[in-house]
């Protein structure tokens, strides 16, 4: 959610069936039922700004004032929406990963994405098999299914590539993986110029949200549980 003023409010809805603990069913069902509103707290009355969305998690000011900015998880996509004029505008597309939050810079030169999980050819493989997928949410611990995820490598159930078996005891950094960190740094354009990395052996994973506050860049890993200082800990990440 965003505070434009002291009385307005937008407020991102991912799924209009599913609650947010179940974001990975609403992927694997494919749904495309979240929606962008705004909400006057004066007159109580509320304005869908886009519906039928692919699960939107992020929302900041956008270039103009009169435009936000707003992450689609499942499009993977960073699109655009008037305040004032109906329509979506794609400003990033095609991302590797799916985003979550979206936040301004301290100085107002550019944005931070955070990417909760990466894509890979797995998870987009079995999003093309519609019987498979009804039985493995039928059949299959949650926790085990074809999905992303917020942290992997805790237990041997795990789905995992080809790529991402351990050869003598080591996971490598560049195998693909159900999860991993990542921070984007976007210019004014809402282009990328720049990130910040846990790799698949890395502890800081299932990033959902990010805070510049000019002295440091605190960033949320869910899937590590810790709040870290990424202008301090690069090196440990």
């Amino acid at each position: 959610m965003l505070f434009l003023d002291s009385q307005r409010l937008v407020l991102c809805i991912g799924s209009r069936r599913l609650p947010a603990s179940e974001w990975s069913r609403d992927l694997l069902l494919k749904h495309r039922e979240g929606a962008v509103w705004l909400w006057d707290l004066t007159s109580q009355q509320a304005r869908c700004l886009a519906d039928g969305l692919g699960y939107p998690q992020g929302v900041t000011h956008g270039r103009q004032a009169d435009t936000l900015l707003v992450t689609e998880s499942w499009r993977h996509r960073v699109i655009e929406l008037s305040l004032a004029l109906p329509g979506i505008r794609v400003v990033l597309d095609s991302l590797p990963a799916y985003p979550s939050r979206i936040v301004a810079n301290h100085d107002g030169n550019g944005y931070w994405l955070s990417c909760f999980a990466p894509r890979n050819r797995l998870v987009e493989f079995i999003l093309q098999e519609k019987a498979y997928r009804l039985a493995m949410l039928a059949e299959v611990l949650p926790e085990f299914w074809i999905a992303p995820a917020y942290a992997s490598g805790h237990s041997f159930l795990e789905p995992l590539q080809c790529g991402g078996v351990k050869t003598m005891g080591v996971h490598k950094p560049w195998s693909p993986s159900r999860s991993w960190g990542l921070v984007v740094r976007l210019d004014k354009q809402g282009q990328p110029i720049g990130s910040y990395h846990s790799r698949a052996d890395g502890q800081r994973h299932g990033v959902n949200s990010v805070l510049d506050t000019g002295h440091a860049l605190w960033v949320a890993s869910r899937g590590g549980d810790v709040l870290i200082n990424v202008r301090q800990e690069t090196q440990h990440a």
